[in-house]
């Protein structure tokens, strides 16, 4: 009877034991995950604001050249002389079109 008590005894603290160490892992793995988060959550917020701070200063560079050279076209888009290529381009993919 004694010795199925001793055993008893070593058991449960043999499971104690292995309970503790299992917890622990988890423990540190939960910590370990938690930081990685929380890394990449700064590299998230820092890409975000580098990249608000990008368009702003884009905006406020093209405020200011539109302001000292009005009749400058700062992209395609805005250039007469592109449009009126683009429409003879078109209209040459017409003709071959019918012919």
């Amino acid at each position: 009877m004694e010795r199925m008590g001793m055993r008893s005894f070593i058991m449960k603290k043999t499971n104690q034991e292995f309970i503790i160490k299992a917890l622990q892992d988890l423990h540190q793995r939960t910590v370990s995950q938690y930081d990685w988060h929380l890394e990449a959550n700064k590299k998230v917020i820092q890409t975000e604001t580098d990249n608000w701070y990008l368009r702003w200063k884009v905006g406020y560079l093209e405020q200011k050249i539109k302001e000292n050279l009005p009749d400058l076209a700062l992209y395609h888009k805005d250039d007469e002389e592109f449009n009126r290529i683009k429409k003879d381009v078109n209209s040459h993919k017409e003709l071959n079109d019918k012919e």
